[in-house]
């Protein structure tokens, strides 16, 4: 990683804790820049306001979870697989995640769909799509492979796996001491296994 790279990336993480702590409203860049340990100017070389900030922090965070939860995939798995492989990728990177702890993560997850909401700051669409695209498109493939079976159209499944794992995600921020995301989302995987499994299997 160049060193502007990782500036840029320090920044961002510095970012997030202070909006985690203080929320996109009330934070400042000053204070982004104290918790980065630069001066406040050299936010300007990479990012040109806090709006910019925020949203370019938004997308590095999704992208980071898109990354690790469709990176790994193995696509010589029958797709039931490459399904739960997805699952279990994303549930690790939560639990995993460089950026933050559970309660970081709720505070900044908090913020980003209030800011999306009611103020437009961010826009999350173009996120769920993405990740609806990808999961229809391998639901697709399933379909056409006679690995799967299921009446419902591969549009509606992705937008049901996503509402899942969002669920499954708010319930693990909310509680992370009594809820096992790893257990929660085999249980899913097995749901979806049996789901969607063809007749005669």
């Amino acid at each position: 990683m160049s060193q502007r790279l990782h500036r840029r990336q320090k920044i961002l993480l510095a970012a997030l804790r202070v909006f985690a702590r203080r929320g996109f409203q009330r934070a400042t860049l000053r204070e982004v820049a104290q918790e980065a340990g630069i001066g406040k100017s050299t936010i300007y070389e990479y990012f040109h306001s806090k709006t910019h900030l925020f949203q370019e922090l938004v997308e590095f965070l999704f992208r980071h979870l898109e990354k690790a939860s469709y990176g790994a995939v193995d696509p010589n798995l029958p797709v039931p697989e490459q399904l739960c492989q997805i699952l279990h990728s994303f549930a690790d990177a939560l639990v995993q995640a460089p950026f933050g702890s559970p309660e970081e993560t709720l505070a900044i997850t908090t913020d980003i769909f209030a800011e999306s909401i009611r103020h437009g700051t961010v826009d999350l669409r173009p996120i769920y799509e993405r990740d609806r695209a990808t999961l229809a498109a391998l639901l697709q493939k399933g379909l056409r492979n006679g690995e799967i079976c299921t009446p419902l159209a591969p549009e509606t499944l992705a937008s049901l796996i996503v509402a899942t794992l969002d669920g499954l995600l708010t319930q693990w921020l909310l509680w992370p001491e009594e809820t096992n995301l790893h257990q929660q989302v085999e249980a899913f995987c097995r749901l979806l296994r049996d789901a969607l499994r063809c007749p005669g299997e």
